[in-house]
């Protein structure tokens, strides 16, 4: 049955007053490792009184109801950055154009902290600062231990992805819950969400659901195939040269000096790099406008016009959501894409992950505590469990 096209909204609200001026359009990107951006383009017509004009405040709370509604639409929960004025307007006019960026929830995690950590695992450290911010927390088990590490001129928000790189793990927040899982699971959805399905065909007579996918793949690639691991260091007990490899083919691709305790946790460390890296690809593509689309989800590419090694699963790891309402009552005259980086497993079409799941994410809604953003929901869900420990 056919389905009318849906029009594109994107309704803006700061410190809870509804913003009146026209949005001409909007981005929305989300990634792992970095913080949720927004970035909302206005233009006032040259013949106005701009001395009427009052910005938004900065650190203003800001709330956005995007994507395509109006059934489908989806909530934002974000801080006023900062914003850029210019007195000549990027579409050519002479208008004055202002340009608000907007940080996500979690843009209290750039405060600077000076702590010190004892004996603990990394997902305990994720579980705290997912308490301290007020966030709904999604964690992987994982078995090594932080021993000491001193958290100095780092902000929260620094010292999570330092951690994540540290134990091969993405960390990231989107809206209330912040993400700290091992990329080689499968994201299992918490919910009736299904899995969305691109294709691209090149058929003149049908329309595409993807354009411009590229991928890059080779033997001597970080993240290829016969990529080889080797950690080398001292240990602590006996002072004596340890090592680890992936024992992967080919010449060594990462040889990194590091203290370790042992030879198990010389392994932890290569399984770690493993995890992240080897027998992963990337790949760039644009996408019909979905605002299902986020860090972590699952994405299904077919199509006459793709490889078959290119046929199947893919994780998301970035999305940038370009939205442009066109002010008419006509829904094909608004204009949404989306613009992701994916990452699959090369050894299959279907996608080999560990037997540990997790719920996929998901939009979790907001509310204002004293001026700040904090989850509606503030569960603690670990490899898939809720409240898990």
């Amino acid at each position: 049955m056919a389905v009318p096209v849906s029009p594109v909204v994107y309704a803006v609200s700061v410190n809870g007053t509804p913003v009146g001026d026209y949005i001409l359009n909007v981005s929305l990107e989300m990634g792992w490792g970095d913080h949720d951006l927004a970035a909302m383009r206005i233009e006032y017509n040259r013949g106005e009184d701009m001395s009427s004009i009052t910005t938004w405040p900065d650190n203003g709370l800001v709330q956005m109801t995007w994507g395509k509604g109006p059934g489908t639409a989806m909530t934002w929960y974000g801080y006023v950055n900062h914003h850029e004025l210019k007195s000549n307007a990027e579409s050519g006019t002479h208008n004055l154009q202002i340009t608000y960026y907007c940080i996500g929830a979690d843009a209290p995690m750039n405060s600077q902290a000076a702590y010190t950590w004892g004996s603990v695992t990394p997902t305990y450290v994720a579980k705290v600062m997912a308490k301290r911010y007020g966030f709904r927390c999604v964690v992987t088990s994982g078995a090594s231990v932080v021993n000491n590490m001193t958290q100095a001129a780092m902000s929260d928000f620094q010292f999570m992805n330092y951690l994540a790189q540290k134990c091969g793990y993405k960390f990231w927040c989107s809206n209330g819950t912040l993400y700290f899982v091992d990329p080689a699971i499968y994201f299992l959805s918490g919910n009736a969400q299904g899995v969305s399905t691109f294709t691209q065909d090149k058929l003149q007579v049908q329309q595409d659901t993807m354009r411009d996918f590229t991928t890059l793949q080779g033997g001597n690639l970080p993240g290829s195939v016969v990529g080889n691991r080797v950690v080398y260091g001292i240990d602590g007990a006996t002072g004596k040269l340890v090592s680890s490899s992936t024992g992967g083919p080919g010449p060594t691709l990462i040889n990194t000096n590091r203290a370790v305790s042992s030879v198990g946790d010389a392994l932890d460390v290569t399984s770690a790099l493993s995890g992240l890296t080897q027998f992963w690809i990337g790949a760039t593509a644009e996408l019909f406008g979905d605002q299902g689309l986020y860090p972590g989800k699952l994405v299904y590419l077919n199509g006459n016009a793709l490889p078959a090694g290119n046929i199947g699963y893919w994780v998301v790891a970035y999305a940038k959501h370009l939205l442009v309402m066109s002010g008419s009552t006509d829904a094909a005259n608004d204009k949404y894409t989306t613009q992701v980086i994916l990452l699959r497993n090369t050894q299959g079409p279907t996608p080999k992950y560990k037997n540990v799941v997790t719920v996929s994410p998901e939009i979790v809604s907001c509310v204002n505590n004293k001026g700040v953003w904090q989850a509606g929901n503030q569960s603690v869900i670990t490899d898939g469990v809720p409240n898990g420990a």
